[in-house]
């Protein structure tokens, strides 16, 4: 099809219906719209790969799909201009939209400006098990109307904005309409450093993955966290060496029960630098930290639930929380538990898991008692001849078959634990340096200290 008038074209397809453009589309026709009529879910396909039209696509009525790579500047289904109006008409009841069917490159910068349509918009990926990637800029200028941009993913997908995202508008994490096009919740990543948009996220049904420092957008800007959907995996992961900066809350205005995760997913060091409350209207307990085989995740800021819930830790990686921890239960359910912060809770660690206070250096403060039970781990913290330490307030157990480990790393009498009321027991297994010392404590108030004379030589003690 070649299209060479000088007045806009329109593609239409009208009462929920569905249009696919399978061929080449050429021509220097300034403006490519849709034009979707009554009823919701009108579908717009492109998916011809060699598409070389030059005209604008202004989204207006209806949802353009794109069902083939759309480089920037072409040949690709989108053409060769790279700008997408994402919200041009205003009026109209049918919702604007950019959704890739498949695992496609989407080049264009993309614009969803101020006026138009004042309903939701959405942009992001509508077919399961796949892997979109929108590789332009993206400005969201909408801050004129309550609802936020939708971003949309498949049921086990994955949509990847590498772009850079700017704009006051907000955004929400949200699948399920229209129903006819969508399969369900997958996740949506943001990989930009220069991210600067202000706008609240919310995620409602889905993750947000952070790749780097400066994804999240304006450090100001807050998460809200959020569903009535009953088991929606909502929250936010780092897939990447990032510092997340904003804070986060959950939804205040919905009884929020999805399961709401904070952690790290790739085997890096990440943080969590912001504040974050898993308070609910109701009691909720699926509330997790998490930190994947191999990845150190950090949680500097205060981390709360409200009197009736609970966090737990989750995933083979570290957790460490360096600043308070206000939550009536907190769980260790697999990998390693750190930090330098304080916490109020009582602390036990089943068989498999692993207490390591410090990050790596520092004093993790624990209010309350402290059980390592059979087959648990406690890893020392070693830097530059200093040692990590738990301060604890309350009685500290240590049942038997609890192994001690310790790096071949100089360090001299070094408190690892100090305790404030009774110590019951002592580590059955030892594993550090044959010339290392542990030094027990007796009575209230006491400490266990460490002695690793420089160099030091691995020996398993039994």
């Amino acid at each position: 099809m070649v299209m060479e008038t000088p007045d806009p074209v329109s593609f239409s397809a009208a009462n929920n219906g569905s249009v696919e453009f399978s061929g080449v589309i050429s021509g220097d026709s300034p403006v490519i719209q849709s034009a979707g009529h009554t009823g919701s879910g009108n579908r717009i396909c492109l998916s011809n790969p060699n598409n070389t039209f030059i005209g604008q696509l202004k989204v207006g009525a209806g949802l353009f799909f794109v069902g083939a790579n759309a480089p920037r500047g072409g040949p690709g289904a989108l053409g060769a201009n790279t700008i997408i109006d994402l919200n041009y008409r205003t009026g109209g009841v049918n919702s604007p939209g950019l959704l890739a069917e498949g695992s496609y490159l989407i080049g264009q910068d993309i614009v969803i400006s101020n006026t138009g349509f004042n309903g939701q918009i959405y942009l992001g990926g509508a077919a399961a098990d796949c892997h979109p990637v929108y590789s332009g800029d993206v400005i969201n200028l909408r801050t004129n109307f309550s609802p936020a941009v939708r971003l949309q993913s498949g049921k086990n997908s994955l949509v990847t904005f590498s772009g850079k995202i700017t704009g006051p508008g907000d955004w929400r994490i949200q699948s399920g309409w229209p129903a006819k096009f969508t399969t369900g919740s997958g996740d949506i990543e943001f990989t930009n450093p220069d991210n600067d948009f202000t706008g609240v996220m919310n995620t409602t049904d889905g993750h947000l993955w952070l790749a780097a420092t400066g994804s999240d957008g304006d450090p100001g800007g807050v998460f809200e966290f959020g569903s009535t959907t009953t088991g929606a995996k909502i929250g936010v992961l780092t897939s990447g060496p990032a510092t997340v900066r904003r804070s986060g809350s959950v939804y205040p205005h919905s009884n929020a029960n999805g399961e709401c995760t904070l952690g790290g997913i790739t085997s890096h060091e990440s943080r969590f630098a912001g504040d974050y409350d898993f308070t609910r209207l109701s009691a909720y307990h699926k509330n997790y930290l998490y930190a994947t085989n191999g990845a150190t995740v950090h949680f500097d800021g205060l981390v709360k639930a409200g009197a009736s819930h609970s966090i737990t830790k989750r995933g083979p990686g570290r957790v460490n929380i360096n600043g308070p921890l206000l939550v009536p239960t907190f769980t260790v359910t697999e990998g390693t538990l750190g930090g330098s912060g304080s916490m109020t809770n009582k602390l036990a660690f089943p068989s498999g898991t692993t207490f390591s206070p410090g990050s790596p250096l520092g004093t993790l403060v624990v209010s309350n008692t402290v059980t390592l039970n059979s087959g648990s781990t406690f890893l020392a913290q070693i830097h530059k001849t200093y040692a990590g330490m738990a301060e604890v307030w309350g009685d500290v157990t240590i049942n038997s078959g609890v192994t001690f480990v310790a790096p071949d790393k100089p360090c001299s009498d070094r408190v690892i634990l100090r305790y404030h009321a009774a110590l019951n027991g002592a580590f059955s297994v030892t594993n550090m340096p044959s010339s290392a010392k542990l030094s027990y404590g007796a009575g209230f108030n006491s400490e266990i200290r460490l002695t690793i004379p420089s160099p030091g030589t691995l020996l398993i003690v039994r």
